[in-house]
């Protein structure tokens, strides 16, 4: 009986997260993709997605470039490949990893103190205005969150099982973190304060 009631619990601090996240589009203005990094992002990914290379160029010809980190590119670009060229689409998906995100925090949280600890870090999580903006912002700002997270609770749980798949996993994930934003590299120190 406790654990369908934390269950629910769960869950609606959960929708409670997509409810705020998903009003945000309404409320807020939509943050224009003409300026700075989000317009980086877009230009890069809608160029892989057309074909024309990994390129800032907004027009032939597209000269290759490497002024981006590759991961939320390939990200922008994977969608617009499933749903064509829409900032909505970006923005739900990355909704969605924003809210895994909140949930990876409570199951890393659980791991390490009473259920109370973990249910308060989801619900802080879930109502944090920083994580709910930038879930609809087009920054890298939520998938680099949810892979750190990720990493995390993937050498965490390699440290509970001693299976080497985590580790392995981790170390990519690891990958795709400095693929997302370089300055990361420094997360490499606070992971070794885990062991």
């Amino acid at each position: 009986m406790a654990s369908l009631l934390l269950q629910k619990k769960l869950v609606l601090i959960l929708l409670l997260a997509v409810v705020l996240r998903v009003s945000l589009l309404f409320i807020m203005p939509i943050r224009s993709t003409e300026h700075g990094n989000p317009k980086k992002f877009n230009l890069v990914a809608k160029n892989v997605y057309m074909g024309n290379g990994y390129s800032l160029a907004p027009s032939p010809p597209y000269v290759k470039s490497t002024h981006l980190e590759p991961t939320y590119v390939f990200f922008l670009a994977g969608i617009y490949s499933l749903a064509g060229y829409s900032h909505n689409a970006v923005r739900m998906t990355q909704i969605a990893v924003d809210v895994l995100t909140c949930l990876l925090i409570y199951l890393i949280s659980f791991r390490f103190f009473a259920n109370d600890t973990a249910t308060l870090a989801l619900l802080l999580t879930s109502l944090n205005p920083f994580f709910a903006v930038y879930s609809i912002s087009l920054l890298n700002v939520p998938l680099l969150t949810f892979l750190v997270t990720l990493s995390v609770f993937v050498f965490i749980r390699g440290d509970e099982s001693n299976k080497m798949m985590y580790f392995v996993l981790g170390g990519a994930l690891i990958g795709l973190v400095l693929l997302c934003r370089t300055e990361t590299i420094f997360y490499l120190s606070m992971l070794e304060g885990l062991s």
